[in-house]
Protein backbone atom coordinates (compact mmCIF):
# COMPACT_ATOMS: atom_id res chain seq x y z
CA UNK A 1 0.00 0.00 0.00
CA UNK A 2 2.87 2.38 0.60
CA UNK A 3 4.40 2.02 -2.89
CA UNK A 4 3.00 4.20 -5.67
CA UNK A 5 3.70 3.58 -9.37
CA UNK A 6 1.83 4.15 -12.66
CA UNK A 7 -1.25 2.04 -13.41
CA UNK A 8 -1.31 0.60 -9.94
CA UNK A 9 -4.48 -1.28 -8.96
CA UNK A 10 -5.79 -0.47 -5.50
CA UNK A 11 -7.76 -3.40 -4.05
CA UNK A 12 -10.51 -2.43 -1.59
CA UNK A 13 -12.80 -4.35 0.69
CA UNK A 14 -16.28 -2.88 1.07
CA UNK A 15 -18.42 -3.29 4.19
CA UNK A 16 -20.90 -6.13 4.62
CA UNK A 17 -23.56 -6.13 1.95
CA UNK A 18 -21.13 -5.51 -0.89
CA UNK A 19 -22.11 -1.89 -1.38
CA UNK A 20 -19.78 0.93 -0.51
CA UNK A 21 -22.37 3.63 -0.95
CA UNK A 22 -21.10 7.11 -1.85
CA UNK A 23 -18.01 6.90 0.23
CA UNK A 24 -14.68 7.36 -1.60
CA UNK A 25 -12.42 4.46 -0.67
CA UNK A 26 -9.15 6.25 -1.49
CA UNK A 27 -8.11 9.92 -1.33
CA UNK A 28 -5.11 11.51 -3.07
CA UNK A 29 -3.45 14.72 -1.97
CA UNK A 30 -2.43 17.08 -4.78
CA UNK A 31 -0.04 19.82 -3.59
CA UNK A 32 -0.55 23.27 -5.05
CA UNK A 33 2.14 24.51 -7.46
CA UNK A 34 4.35 27.19 -5.85
CA UNK A 35 6.43 28.06 -8.91
CA UNK A 36 5.12 31.62 -9.32
CA UNK A 37 5.66 32.46 -5.66
CA UNK A 38 9.18 30.99 -5.67
CA UNK A 39 10.12 32.87 -8.84
CA UNK A 40 8.86 36.12 -7.31
CA UNK A 41 11.07 35.51 -4.26
CA UNK A 42 14.02 34.72 -6.54
CA UNK A 43 13.56 37.92 -8.55
CA UNK A 44 13.27 39.97 -5.37
CA UNK A 45 16.49 38.64 -3.88
CA UNK A 46 18.28 39.00 -7.23
CA UNK A 47 17.50 42.72 -7.23
CA UNK A 48 18.64 43.00 -3.61
CA UNK A 49 21.91 41.26 -4.52
CA UNK A 50 22.45 43.73 -7.37
CA UNK A 51 21.94 46.66 -5.02
CA UNK A 52 24.26 45.32 -2.31
CA UNK A 53 27.01 44.16 -4.67
CA UNK A 54 26.90 47.32 -6.79
CA UNK A 55 27.07 45.25 -9.99
CA UNK A 56 23.67 45.41 -11.73
CA UNK A 57 22.46 42.67 -14.04
CA UNK A 58 22.79 44.78 -17.20
CA UNK A 59 26.57 44.97 -16.75
CA UNK A 60 26.89 41.29 -17.67
CA UNK A 61 24.39 41.17 -20.55
CA UNK A 62 20.92 41.27 -19.03
CA UNK A 63 18.32 43.15 -21.10
CA UNK A 64 16.18 43.91 -18.05
CA UNK A 65 16.97 47.62 -17.84
CA UNK A 66 14.54 50.49 -18.03
CA UNK A 67 14.47 54.25 -17.98
CA UNK A 68 17.58 55.90 -19.33
CA UNK A 69 19.21 52.52 -19.89
CA UNK A 70 17.15 52.00 -23.04
CA UNK A 71 19.27 54.57 -24.91
CA UNK A 72 22.92 54.21 -25.87
CA UNK A 73 24.10 57.27 -23.95
CA UNK A 74 22.00 56.42 -20.90
CA UNK A 75 23.27 52.85 -20.80
CA UNK A 76 26.85 54.12 -21.14
CA UNK A 77 26.36 56.39 -18.12
CA UNK A 78 24.88 53.52 -16.09
CA UNK A 79 27.76 51.24 -17.07
CA UNK A 80 30.29 53.85 -15.99
CA UNK A 81 28.56 54.24 -12.65
CA UNK A 82 28.44 50.48 -12.14
CA UNK A 83 32.09 50.06 -13.07
CA UNK A 84 33.12 51.98 -9.94
CA UNK A 85 32.31 48.96 -7.79
CA UNK A 86 34.29 46.68 -10.10
CA UNK A 87 37.23 49.08 -9.98
CA UNK A 88 37.11 49.04 -6.18
CA UNK A 89 37.23 45.24 -6.16
CA UNK A 90 40.17 45.23 -8.56
CA UNK A 91 41.93 47.89 -6.49
CA UNK A 92 41.51 45.81 -3.33
CA UNK A 93 43.06 42.81 -5.10
CA UNK A 94 46.02 44.94 -6.15
CA UNK A 95 46.59 46.49 -2.75
CA UNK A 96 45.78 43.41 -0.65
CA UNK A 97 47.39 40.60 -2.65
CA UNK A 98 49.69 41.74 -5.44
CA UNK A 99 51.50 44.58 -3.65
CA UNK A 100 52.38 42.61 -0.46
CA UNK A 101 53.58 39.62 -2.49
CA UNK A 102 55.79 41.64 -4.80
CA UNK A 103 57.08 43.76 -1.91
CA UNK A 104 58.17 40.73 0.08
CA UNK A 105 59.98 39.34 -2.93
CA UNK A 106 61.63 42.74 -3.43
CA UNK A 107 62.82 42.74 0.17
CA UNK A 108 64.20 39.23 -0.24
CA UNK A 109 66.14 40.28 -3.34
CA UNK A 110 67.55 43.31 -1.53
CA UNK A 111 68.84 41.19 1.35
CA UNK A 112 69.83 37.83 -0.06
CA UNK A 113 70.33 38.02 -3.83
CA UNK A 114 74.04 37.79 -4.71
CA UNK A 115 73.89 39.90 -7.86
CA UNK A 116 74.26 43.61 -6.96
CA UNK A 117 72.78 44.68 -10.32
CA UNK A 118 69.35 43.50 -9.14
CA UNK A 119 69.39 45.81 -6.14
CA UNK A 120 68.29 49.40 -5.98
CA UNK A 121 65.89 51.91 -4.55
CA UNK A 122 62.38 51.15 -5.80
CA UNK A 123 58.77 51.35 -4.71
CA UNK A 124 56.22 48.64 -5.55
CA UNK A 125 53.14 50.07 -7.28
CA UNK A 126 50.46 47.75 -8.69
CA UNK A 127 48.82 49.18 -11.79
CA UNK A 128 48.18 46.11 -13.93
CA UNK A 129 44.48 45.46 -13.33
CA UNK A 130 43.54 49.13 -13.08
CA UNK A 131 45.53 49.88 -16.22
CA UNK A 132 43.47 47.28 -18.11
CA UNK A 133 40.23 48.87 -16.93
CA UNK A 134 41.48 52.35 -17.86
CA UNK A 135 42.62 51.09 -21.27
CA UNK A 136 39.18 49.62 -21.97
CA UNK A 137 37.46 52.86 -20.98
CA UNK A 138 39.85 54.88 -23.17
CA UNK A 139 39.17 52.59 -26.11
CA UNK A 140 35.41 53.09 -25.71
CA UNK A 141 35.87 56.87 -25.63
CA UNK A 142 37.96 56.81 -28.81
CA UNK A 143 35.34 54.76 -30.62
CA UNK A 144 32.65 57.20 -29.50
CA UNK A 145 34.76 60.12 -30.73
CA UNK A 146 35.27 58.35 -34.06
CA UNK A 147 31.50 57.92 -34.47
CA UNK A 148 30.66 61.46 -33.41
CA UNK A 149 33.10 63.04 -35.88
CA UNK A 150 31.78 61.00 -38.83
CA UNK A 151 29.91 63.93 -40.37
CA UNK A 152 30.74 66.43 -43.15
CA UNK A 153 31.28 69.41 -40.82
CA UNK A 154 33.76 67.65 -38.52
CA UNK A 155 35.46 66.05 -41.52
CA UNK A 156 36.33 69.50 -42.83
CA UNK A 157 37.90 70.40 -39.48
CA UNK A 158 39.71 67.13 -38.76
CA UNK A 159 40.70 66.41 -42.34
CA UNK A 160 41.92 63.18 -43.82
CA UNK A 161 45.21 63.43 -41.92
CA UNK A 162 43.50 63.63 -38.54
CA UNK A 163 41.11 60.85 -39.46
CA UNK A 164 44.05 58.67 -40.49
CA UNK A 165 45.84 59.28 -37.18
CA UNK A 166 42.71 58.44 -35.20
CA UNK A 167 42.08 55.23 -37.14
CA UNK A 168 45.71 54.18 -36.70
CA UNK A 169 45.52 54.66 -32.92
CA UNK A 170 42.27 52.71 -32.63
CA UNK A 171 43.78 49.89 -34.70
CA UNK A 172 46.72 49.75 -32.28
CA UNK A 173 44.33 49.53 -29.31
CA UNK A 174 42.58 46.58 -30.98
CA UNK A 175 45.93 44.79 -31.55
CA UNK A 176 45.50 45.13 -35.30
CA UNK A 177 48.60 45.95 -37.41
CA UNK A 178 47.88 49.56 -38.28
CA UNK A 179 50.32 49.56 -41.21
CA UNK A 180 48.25 46.80 -42.87
CA UNK A 181 44.94 48.65 -42.45
CA UNK A 182 45.67 52.39 -42.34
CA UNK A 183 48.09 53.88 -44.90
CA UNK A 184 50.93 56.13 -43.80
CA UNK A 185 50.97 59.89 -44.40
CA UNK A 186 52.95 59.69 -47.65
CA UNK A 187 50.69 57.03 -49.17
CA UNK A 188 47.61 59.02 -48.17
CA UNK A 189 48.93 62.16 -49.85
CA UNK A 190 49.64 60.21 -53.03
CA UNK A 191 46.09 58.87 -53.04
CA UNK A 192 44.68 62.37 -52.57
CA UNK A 193 46.75 63.69 -55.49
CA UNK A 194 45.65 60.82 -57.73
CA UNK A 195 42.01 61.42 -56.88
CA UNK A 196 42.37 65.15 -57.58
CA UNK A 197 43.97 64.43 -60.97
CA UNK A 198 41.23 61.96 -61.87
CA UNK A 199 38.54 64.49 -60.92
CA UNK A 200 40.26 67.18 -63.01
CA UNK A 201 40.40 64.84 -66.01
CA UNK A 202 36.74 63.94 -65.65
CA UNK A 203 35.73 67.60 -65.46
CA UNK A 204 37.82 68.38 -68.54
CA UNK A 205 36.14 65.57 -70.46
CA UNK A 206 32.66 66.70 -69.41
CA UNK A 207 33.17 70.33 -70.58
CA UNK A 208 31.82 71.00 -74.12
CA UNK A 209 34.39 71.60 -76.85
CA UNK A 210 34.59 75.22 -78.20
CA UNK A 211 32.88 75.84 -81.56
CA UNK A 212 35.26 76.39 -84.42
CA UNK A 213 35.28 79.74 -86.28
CA UNK A 214 33.94 80.08 -89.78
CA UNK A 215 36.31 79.69 -92.66
CA UNK A 216 35.97 83.37 -93.70
CA UNK A 217 37.12 84.64 -90.34
CA UNK A 218 33.66 85.46 -88.94
CA UNK A 219 33.10 84.42 -85.33
CA UNK A 220 31.19 81.22 -84.83
CA UNK A 221 27.43 81.73 -84.66
CA UNK A 222 27.48 85.29 -86.11
CA UNK A 223 24.85 86.14 -88.71
CA UNK A 224 26.23 87.17 -92.12
CA UNK A 225 24.41 89.37 -94.58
Amino acid sequence: MTQVYPWKIWQMQFPSGGQGGKQVPLHFFQPNPMTDALMAVYDKYSKIADEHSGIPAYTYGSSDVGGGGRTASGLSMLMNAASKAIKNVVSHIDQGIIVPTVRRYFYWVMRYHPNPDNKGDAQVVARGAMALVAKEQLQMRRLEFLQQTANPMDSQIVGLEGRRALLARIAQDLDVPSEDVVPDQETLEQRIQQEQQQQAQQQAQQQPAPREAELDGAPAGEMRG
